[in-house]
């Protein structure tokens, strides 16, 4: 009897504890022809990375942007160098995703802005769109290491998990 209950747990649990990452995706409609889509994200502090869709079935002005964007945030020493004539941006732009299969994505001229503060600290924004080869690398490869300017940020296996399944369920979008 004792084995039965042993058995009948095991079998319930991974049940009771699976996640429907879809159904965590985030939707608005702005208007009647525009949706946006978003996975979850922190909204205490600064957005690690963000996944989205955005798109609109308007005949006249439609699209489909589903990208991720990915912050950094360091001392102005990592992106910035003092010049003569002030700050200047330094040349390390190189962005790297690691994989846990050791692959790396590696992207020399990305997407990119900047917020500054009193403080000397920097919040850069990469943008990368999910389309074509980026779209089935970021959906079938776990990130594990993230890596701007030599500002690196590691991901755990469990956040890997997540970013891979909101990217599965947003290219499932239904238009």
């Amino acid at each position: 009897m004792r084995n039965l209950l042993v058995l009948v747990l095991l079998a319930v649990t991974p049940c009771v504890f699976a996640q429907d990452y879809c159904k965590q995706i985030k939707k608005e409609m702005p208007d009647p022809t525009s949706f946006n889509y978003y996975a979850p994200y922190d909204t205490v502090g600064v957005p690690f990375v963000k996944i989205s869709r955005k798109y609109s079935n308007d005949p006249d002005n439609g699209f489909d942007v589903f990208a991720m964007s990915f912050q950094f945030v360091s001392n102005l020493g990592a992106f910035y160098d003092k010049n003569p004539s002030g700050q200047g941006e330094n040349d390390s732009k190189k962005f790297v995703v690691e994989f846990d299969d050791k692959t790396k994505f590696e992207e020399e001229t990305v997407i990119s802005y900047d917020l500054m503060n009193e403080e000397q600290w920097v919040v850069r924004t990469v943008f990368l769109s999910m389309e074509g080869e980026n779209l089935k690398t970021f959906s079938t490869k776990k990130m594990s290491k993230l890596t701007l300017a030599g500002v690196e940020k590691k991901i755990t296996a469990d956040t890997a998990n997540a970013y891979q399944k909101y990217i599965e369920c947003l290219k499932e979008v239904k238009k």
